[in-house]
């Protein structure tokens, strides 16, 4: 606990530091701001340092009081602490915002163009600076007295109650269940002879059960079986329900139960297992107590139930739940270990049988337990009108029995059809819920998760319920709020994606699978969230998301909302979304629905004068020509995607758009553009760039287009793949790629030209990279000559190269200079390649670990002794070439991986070019002329 504790404050400490190095380089931009007043722009750099500082303190106190919600007074100060929160970290974004635009356009342009409205604008974003500071103090301050823990605690037994091996009620079905988890527990379960198998029945299920459980895996050793559901599904009850079973207590020699909650420790765990088994403890060292406990389950076939065990278990790679197991290996074969959790990354990591997923309750038996929470004993009389109205609520419960005991007890308090009506008509999260009950048990497993997966998870409340998202919708929402952590050199989507894969794992969200008649492509994966989990997070959310289904909806739009979306019904007048300027704290707009160039061009005009921190704009169209000016306004967005079902093409990329210096993704994957402006390499925060004829991320370009003077540009680095089926000669020279320093990976794709051979040809010395290039592979080239650039003395850093159907004669150096730095050489599939004696031998390559060559039909010599003067390499595929006229076959002693297939008869030089390969793991040897059989000798010789 206290570990945690300083663990905490170095995060805060060394965020505070960051803030304050970063911000002593804004000295010069408010000295620039305010030449004339030094002593003001002190003040000024002063005011915002210290809002700054306090933003870590801001986000650690919102952390200690959402697991203090429960506290009188705590809900609303925590909204508004989180509003202000969110205040200050788009002011700060808008600051630095106007600092990166001093930097790019330089001040003395700005001078010129906008200075005084910057200053203005900047003016008045100062005086909210001392508002927010005072807010914040005063906010934090009542929090604290509110007794708020130290620390971000455990879950306390008042939120998440011990439990035992003893049901505390009735149990409702989970029959066929329980025969399933006995089988997997190894349990003998016997169906009587001549026992009938009616649906629904014991004896029915058991036979069910069993034929279901035969894929199952099998451990001799003491297995692991995890039972994986959400909170509230019975995960516990069913597995008391086991404990107390006359065949499972007859077949254990012994059974262990213990509550493990979050906190993980092995010493207090198997302290209190070794004291539950009637055994005195002398001491607290761990030592001592595995040693008790060792002896306790020595040869007995013991079960041991871990109840309730969440993320801490897998800490340091599994290691502690390995410490914690060690002791058990003394028991005999058949013990089990039974671990109830929410979480299918424990599940994964500690299982030996595969996790059992747990669903909720069959409909039949869940009517009857809802009607029980609902009435009690009464629940056989139920009226016909209350029977009605529970019937629709039941569905959206989803068989989860602590759903229905939520649901149940608010109904009993009042019996009558005008309480239970209004009920139904209210979302489960809006209703008043006690500790106990589905929610706030459903919310420990929102609290359990680190800060910025909260974020991420509460942003889950844009969407409706039962829809179906794909995660690339989600990571570019996080993506555009930085709410995903990121390390260095990662980008900011990847990090989302590793945010949506860790929600996943702990069952937020769960996998669509389609089916037959779906309307879902089984290329695109798609999610939905458990109702249940979606209600959660709309409590957790409060106002900061909002979805508008109609105009009712809009008209009750909280102002300080910050992400909304659209997924509206026919009928709704667009136009009225002009009303969303009234939300100015808006960060997302995410619109699903297909508007209008005039509709969406005016709202957008309306919108960019009062929405000044929206950070993601995603719209559908039915048909686009051009894209709004007034975009640029919004200068902290981040994400912009245009979908559209019908291509159109524009001129130029907006040259307004090139002062969006936040933004991180375009996507218009219809749209052409001919060209982009100078400007467009003002876009330094640029991860993602997706239109119809190419793709441009931070570390790749992918590009298929007519013109080449699109990519001019661009800043261009690390991959670079040009279709060049459908460009001319004259657009090769415009990309000027011996200037672009960064790319290091070039593929050049001819497929498919309209040029000729001797265009072709041209359009290769045009597109000479730069010398330091890594890695170069020419495809589809027609040309019978290699370029002149293709030289080691010029591409001196090269390490892979590929040609893949090139129509090269000969391949040969004219300088006497070696490649140093190739590794791989890759040819296919080339027709008229003749010869390759000039490159392949010890002097054009010294430094190659693999040479892979197939279907070149027209290579008709080889010098196979250069090949043992090879003295790295490390693979050598020969494949489909059949007319080659061998002079000798040495093969170096380094070789792994020999792969020899219809490459010409070598009948003479095997098998003794085998002799020596000491280090060879794998050959084959495929329609070789003459070649049936390799004497053993051989293999002897290397043997010894």
């Amino acid at each position: 606990m206290e570990g945690e504790l300083i663990s905490t404050i170095k995060t805060v400490v060394s965020t505070t530091t960051e803030i304050i190095s970063g911000f002593n380089d804004w000295v010069g931009f408010f000295q620039w701001l305010r030449p004339d007043n030094n002593q003001e722009s002190k003040q000024q750099h002063e005011e915002l340092w210290k809002l700054q500082t306090t933003l870590p303190l801001m986000q650690v106190m919102i952390d200690r009081a959402e697991w203090s919600i429960h506290k009188e007074g705590v809900p609303i100060l925590l909204e508004e602490l989180k509003d202000v929160t969110y205040d200050t970290e788009d002011l700060i974004e808008e600051f630095k915002y106007f600092k990166m635009k001093s930097e790019m356009d330089g001040p003395q342009s700005l001078m010129k163009r906008s200075l005084d409205f910057i200053k203005s604008d900047i003016s008045s974003s100062f005086d909210k600076v001392k508002l927010l500071q005072q807010r914040a103090e005063h906010l934090m301050s009542k929090l604290n007295a509110t007794d708020l823990q130290q620390e971000t605690p455990r879950f306390d037994r008042s939120v998440r109650p011990e439990t035992s091996s003893f049901p505390d009620s009735k149990v409702f079905g989970r029959q066929k269940e329980t025969v399933a988890l006995k089988v997997l527990l190894g349990v003998p379960v016997s169906i009587p002879s001549g026992s009938k198998r009616k649906k629904g029945h014991p004896v029915a299920a058991e036979a069910t059960a069993q034929k279901d459980c035969m894929d199952y895996p099998v451990n001799n050793a003491v297995s692991v079986l995890p039972i994986v559901g959400i909170g509230g599904v019975g995960k516990t009850t069913l597995a008391q329900q086991l404990c107390q079973d006359q065949h499972v207590k007859a077949y254990f020699d012994q059974i262990l139960w213990t509550c493990v909650s979050d906190d993980f420790d092995t010493k207090q765990l198997t302290k209190e297992l070794v004291h539950s088994c009637g055994e005195e403890i002398a001491s607290d060292n761990l030592d001592y107590l595995q040693n008790k406990l060792a002896k306790v389950v020595r040869l007995k076939r013991f079960l041991m139930v871990l109840d309730d065990v969440w993320d801490d278990s897998v800490k340091d790679n599994g290691q502690e739940w390995q410490k914690f197991c060690a002791p058990l290996t003394t028991g005999v074969q058949g013990s089990m270990i039974l671990v109830t959790t929410r979480s299918s990354k424990v599940a994964k990591l500690v299982c030996t049988l595969n996790p059992f997923q747990l669903q909720g309750l069959e409909e039949d038996t869940f009517w009857e337990f809802f009607k029980t929470c609902a009435l009690g004993g009464k629940s056989s009389t139920m009226d016909v009108k209350l029977a009605t109205i529970g019937r629709m609520i039941v569905p959206k419960l989803k068989g989860s029995p602590l759903a229905a005991k939520t649901l149940g007890r608010l109904l009993g308090m009042k019996i009558d059809t005008v309480h239970w009506t209004n009920i139904l008509n209210s979302e489960l999260w809006e209703l008043k819920q006690e500790v106990g009950d589905i929610l706030p048990a459903l919310r420990l497993s929102y609290l359990y998760l680190p800060r910025h997966l909260r974020r991420c998870l509460s942003l889950c409340a844009m969407f409706p319920k039962d829809h179906k998202f794909e995660q690339t919708v989600l990571v570019d929402l996080w993506s555009a709020q930085c709410f995903a952590e990121t390390q260095d050199k990662i980008c900011m989507h990847t990090a989302g994606d590793w945010c949506f894969e860790e929600l996943e794992s702990r069952c937020f969200f769960q996998e669509v699978v389609p089916s037959s008649a779906s309307q879902i492509s089984p290329k695109i994966k798609k999610y939905v969230m458990h109702d249940l989990i979606h209600d959660m997070i709309q409590l957790v959310s409060g106002n900061e998301c909002f979805v508008i289904r109609n105009e009712i909806d809009l008209s009750n739009v909280p102002e300080k909302v910050r992400h909304v979306s659209l997924f509206t019904s026919k009928g709704f007048d667009y136009q009225k979304l002009v009303a969303l300027t009234r939300c100015r704290k808006l960060r997302s707009i995410l619109s699903r629905e297909q508007l209008g160039k005039k509709i969406f061009f005016p709202l957008v005009n309306s919108w960019s004068k009062e929405l000044k921190y929206l950070r993601f704009l995603s719209c559908c169209f039915t048909k686009l020509t051009m894209l709004p000016e007034a975009i640029a306004n919004f200068k902290l967005l981040c994400c912009f995607k245009v979908h559209c079902p019908r291509r159109w093409t524009m001129d130029t990329f907006p040259e307004s758009y090139c002062s969006l210096y936040n933004l991180q993704k375009f996507e218009a994957k219809n749209c052409t553009f001919k060209s982009l402006p100078k400007e467009f390499r003002k876009l330094v925060n640029l991860q993602s760039f997706e239109v119809r004829t190419f793709v441009h991320g931070r570390n790749y370009t992918n590009f298929w287009g007519i013109s080449m003077e699109v990519l001019k540009n661009m800043h261009l680095q690390g991959e670079l793949y040009l279709n060049l089926s459908r460009v001319k000669l004259a657009g090769c020279a415009e990309l000027e790629l011996r200037k672009r320093k960064h790319v290091e990976m070039l593929t050049l794709n001819f497929y498919h030209t309209q040029n000729t051979q001797d265009q072709e040809l041209e359009m290769l010395e045009l597109l000479c990279p730069h010398s330091g290039i890594k890695f170069l592979e020419i495809c589809g080239f027609r040309g019978d000559s290699t370029p002149t650039w293709l030289q080691p003395s010029y591409l001196q850093n090269l390490v892979q190269l590929r040609l893949v159907r090139v129509h090269f004669l000969s391949m040969a150096w004219v300088d006497n200079n070696a490649f140093l730095f190739i590794n791989d050489l890759y040819i296919s599939r080339c027709p008229r390649l003749s010869s390759l004696e000039n490159i392949l031998k010890s002097a054009s390559l010294p430094t190659v670990r693999s040479i892979f060559i197939e279907e070149c039909l027209g290579l008709s010599s080889m010098r196979g002794e250069r090949f043992g003067e090879l003295s790295c390499l490390k693979e050598l595929k020969l494949s489909k070439c059949p007319n080659i006229l061998w002079n000798g076959l040495v093969l170096p002693s380094s070789l792994l991986k020999l792969h020899l297939e219809d490459c010409g008869d070598i009948s003479n030089y095997i098998p003794n070019c085998l002799v020596n390969l000491e280090n060879l793991i794998r050959m084959s040897l495929v329609k070789l002329i003459t070649i049936r059989s390799i004497p053993a000798e051989i293999w002897w010789t290397r043997s010894n």
